[in-house]
Parts: structure tokens; sequence; C-alpha cells
């Protein structure tokens, strides 16, 4: 997996938020998580990427995110819509990840607790 913003891979930015935040296990007050991907666009002749950039430091300085920040601090982060432009949904759905007491009923097919301390 080579996509990611070119110093972190996509798995580590992308599964919590695309997963990982859905289970009960990891949000157990079911808070909302959108997601807006910004594809990493770097100019060419710009050493910090220039106004497209998704490097997840000079990403800070990026038009649409000060938009995004701007809408949620005015109360209106419910008209932000997802948007997802590269495959972690794919890439997310193999991660095996379980809410608590399911891990052993996968394994044997029955419910219950798992025996470990």
């Amino acid at each position: 997996m080579g996509e990611g913003d070119g110093t972190v891979n996509l798995l580590s930015t992308g599964y919590m938020c695309n997963r990982g935040w859905q289970v009960k296990r990891y949000n157990p007050a079911g808070v909302q998580v959108t997601v807006v991907e910004m594809p990493h666009e770097p100019e060419r002749f710009s050493p910090r990427g220039g106004p497209k950039t998704a490097d997840h430091v000079d990403i800070l300085g990026r038009q649409n995110l000060n938009e995004l920040i701007l809408k949620v601090a005015a109360g209106k982060g419910s008209t932000i819509s997802n948007y997802v432009a590269s495959n972690i949904r794919k890439y997310a759905a193999r991660v095996k990840i379980y809410e608590e007491g399911e891990e052993e009923s996968q394994e044997t097919g029955e419910k219950g607790e798992s025996g470990r301390l």
C-alpha cells in the first residue's frame, strides 16, 4: 500500500475514521465521524507542496481544510458530507475487529465473554 500523503501510509491515516470509530468498542458514545479526504496533489516546484498538498503537516495551510474547520467552529459541521477518494474503505474492511465479547463467538461460533484477563 503505497498510498498516503508521502510520509504516512493510507491505512495509518485513514483506518480509524473510516472504520474504527464506527465500532461501539472504540466509540461507545456513538459520536458522529465525518470523513473528508483531500488527495495529496503537491506542486513540483513548491517546497511546501502548494495549495493542494495533503501532507500531514502542510495540509494545515490548505484552503479547503480551513473552510471545513470554520464550518465546524460556526456550528455548521453537520453540513459537511463524507468524501473518500482512496480505497481506504476496502482496506479497512480487511482488518478483523470485533465488539467486546464477539471474539470468541467469531472463533468458536458461540456467544460469550472471552476468558482472557
